[in-house]
């Protein structure tokens, strides 16, 4: 609806929540900023999760506000965001700066388990060799993978190996 919206219209600004019902604000956001990349996106939502607030800025929001803020605080950050420039409510400003402070080397995130699991795709076993070999169930290790693509921000095993190998991800400090 809102790609719909934005053909016809063509807005400098758009607000948009990111939990909606049909699709959910990020890919909104992102399917808006791919098509229309002129389109500023201010993010007003309820939701101070980090995980919502780095996939909002990853698909290319400005600003992220907080429902409960004032309607001076939208007006501005509106008028900011056709400016070109960013607003953060203060408590999102918080968190992203601890974020800042606490930004782990890439894959710090990942589990031991994961780790296993990764350095067995790197092999190129498959899901019911991994399992094997972890003596483990195929539906765990698809729990696992699913897991590490998440945390890695990749799609598929072939991305996946990929990254972990450009990244160094299995190499000993």
């Amino acid at each position: 609806m809102a790609l719909t919206l934005c053909a016809v219209y063509h807005p400098d600004v758009v607000l948009m929540d990111l939990l909606m019902t049909s699709v959910d604000g990020v890919t909104a956001t992102h399917l808006i900023r791919d098509k229309f990349p002129n389109i500023a996106v201010v993010i007003l939502t309820s939701s101070v999760d980090p995980a919502h607030i780095d996939s909002a800025f990853r698909a290319g929001a400005i600003s992220y506000i907080r429902k409960d803020g004032t309607i001076h605080e939208v007006a501005r950050a509106v008028r900011e965001a056709y400016k070109g420039n960013a607003t953060l409510s203060a408590e999102v400003t918080k968190i992203v700066i601890s974020n800042l402070h606490k930004r782990e080397k890439i894959g710090d995130n990942l589990t031991a388990r994961e780790y296993e699991v990764l350095a067995l795709m790197v092999e190129g076993l498959n899901t019911r060799a991994i399992a094997e070999r972890l003596f483990i169930s195929p539906s765990t290790v698809k729990n696992h993978i699913t897991g590490i693509f998440s945390k890695l921000h990749t799609k598929n095993r072939a991305k996946t190996v990929a990254f972990a190998l450009q990244h160094k991800l299995l190499e000993k400090p």
